[in-house]
């Protein structure tokens, strides 16, 4: 999971899809077939020159993000990169 996190921050940091959720599909069949008894997968995303305390108080100031973080998965995998603008992109992954 944190192999789909992480490539997915670094396609979104290097341009390759646009900043969102697209190849959602494919990652969240990924994962299903990596981790054992997964039936159900979400995932958050963020950029900027932000920091990890600023990210996650975003994501849990968020419903949506919130909701997957407080969700009842069993697994969660985090993915960073940083670009050549020294953004960064965060990509977390959650599987139950």
């Amino acid at each position: 999971m944190e192999y789909q996190a992480r490539r997915h921050s670094m396609d979104m940091g290097t341009h390759r899809v646009p900043f969102g959720h697209q190849g959602f599909p494919f990652r969240m069949k990924y994962v299903m077939e990596k981790v054992p008894g997964s039936a159900t997968v979400a995932e958050n995303i963020a950029y900027g020159n932000l920091s990890a305390q600023a990210v996650v108080s975003g994501w849990i100031n968020s419903p949506e993000h919130r909701k997957n973080m407080e969700g009842n998965y069993k697994y969660t995998g985090i993915g960073v990169t940083r670009n050549m603008q020294n953004q960064l992109y965060f990509t977390q992954m959650f599987a139950k």
